[in-house]
């Protein structure tokens, strides 16, 4: 057994034009809902029915609360990496240590490497992500290769390093 303390990161989406984009979007909805609905004055110069004005200004906040639960949890510790992309995933998922080839912080290019932030595939694998450009690299023995972000790049490359130091080893 390590003895290791584990590493314990919990993200959730923080790009702000993302948010910029679905307030704004939230606010004209709201704005229109008041203008026809609250005092009479269709909006635009071919108005939707208030029934598709209403069916459009739910969707758009129930996206943006969609969202807004997304949640990426992420767990090291002396069993492995743990990780739970929620909604998406309801579970942790894990990757033991014996089943990780290689485990190491990098600096990667989201949208070059994998089209964006959230979960993602790309050539290099697959990829889960909020924002920023700083992930763990697992390379699994059967070849796979998962992107964990984390905006806690020196804490994770701390638990790897005293994981290291105190004879578990990790591999590289």
């Amino acid at each position: 057994m390590n003895h290791n303390l584990p590493f314990l990161e919990t993200q959730r989406v923080t790009i702000w034009w993302v948010w910029l984009l679905l307030l704004s979007i939230n606010g004209f909805s709201v704005y229109a809902l008041v203008q026809q609905l609250g005092m009479g004055k269709p909006v635009g110069n071919n108005p939707v029915s208030d029934t598709g004005l209403i069916i459009i200004a739910v969707s758009f906040l129930l996206l943006t609360a969609g969202i807004a639960m997304i949640t990426l949890h992420t767990k090291l510790d002396d069993q492995g990496v743990h990780f739970k992309l929620f909604p998406f995933h309801l579970k942790f998922r894990l990757h033991k240590w014996e089943d990780i080839q290689s485990a190491e912080v990098r600096q990667y290019k989201p949208i070059a490497e994998y089209g964006g932030w959230g979960l993602r595939m790309g050539p290099g694998g697959m990829a889960y992500n909020m924002s920023g450009n700083r992930g763990l690299q697992l390379v699994l023995k059967n070849g796979k290769r998962i992107l964990i972000g984390t905006q806690k790049p020196e804490e994770i490359s701390a638990f790897l390093k005293n994981r290291t130091a105190n004879g578990a080893g990790v591999p590289s």
